[in-house]
């Protein structure tokens, strides 16, 4: 699955401080890339995009708005871009009311930023994020002489070894905080070599998660253990895996939470 990818241009000092920090404690999973612009040529520029899709556009109006502006409007009369979404920060509302007479719509964010900025920021990226993840989510797909199988991966909460077999937890969306177990007829291992990159992570030997549907991480004995949503169960993490385990958790726990605690911004 490609990333979720931003393409930011002509940043001031303050939006590049907060979307770097948006980004990396919300959406570590996001990508970012500043290319080189010259707003003179947009054919230039465009060409920098033939193998990469760009999914928000980000642009600071501060060092020479009508130029970008003249820029942004001859990205938006491109075909590929012409509905794409964008982000236009400034200091100056003037750039930004400018911007509404010429532009098709986008997301306006003035600067200095504050708390309410921030999360109306934040939500416009969230929404983007979400049609991204809906559009790619990743399937597991098994076929055996006994039956064949179909998993969203976002439905798995954990997989275990049990006797040769995988016992693969389920999220059973028709009872609510209950689980369905499936026994697959094959080896942990085989199962690991099997699975889609970047979906569930190991934590321990006889032990698979999905980090996006652990609801706490108990690190009260040697042996922490993952407790998730919709079950009872819990799966181990060894002490090999607590780091990466933890960073990931992490990520999936906070993502979708305000950003206004964490950037620290002033209130309205």
């Amino acid at each position: 699955m490609y990333p979720f990818t931003f393409c930011k241009c002509f940043f001031c000092h303050e939006a590049e401080q907060f979307t770097a920090n948006l980004i990396s404690r919300n959406h570590p999973d996001i990508e970012i890339i500043s290319p080189e612009v010259d707003w003179g040529e947009p054919e230039k520029f465009l060409s920098q995009f033939c193998e990469k899709r760009i999914h928000v556009f980000l642009f600071c109006l501060d060092k020479n708005p009508t130029a970008i502006l003249n820029f942004i409007n001859e990205l938006q009369n491109h075909s590929q871009f012409a509905h794409h979404p964008m982000v236009l920060f400034s200091q100056d509302c003037q750039n930004l009311t400018a911007a509404f007479w010429l532009l098709r719509p986008f997301c306006a964010v003035p600067l200095p930023l504050t708390a309410k900025r921030a999360l109306h920021f934040s939500n416009y990226v969230q929404h983007y994020y979400d049609i991204y993840e809906k559009e790619n989510q990743q399937v597991l797909e098994l076929d055996f002489p006994s039956g064949s199988y179909r998993f969203p991966i976002n439905d798995i909460l954990f997989a275990e070894a049990s006797n040769r077999k995988v016992l693969l937890h389920m999220q059973n969306a028709s009872i609510t905080n209950e689980e369905q177990i499936v026994e697959l007829p094959l080896s942990f291992q085989h199962f690991i070599k099997i699975l889609p990159p970047n979906s569930l992570l190991q934590s321990h030997r006889s032990f698979l998660i999905n980090p996006r549907n652990v609801l706490k991480v108990d690190k009260k004995q040697d042996h922490w253990t993952a407790q998730f949503y919709h079950s009872n169960e819990q799966a181990f993490i060894s002490r090999s895996y607590k780091k990466q385990i933890l960073d990931s958790i992490f990520t999936h726990i906070h993502k979708n939470n305000s950003i206004i605690a964490k950037t620290q911004l002033p209130k309205d």
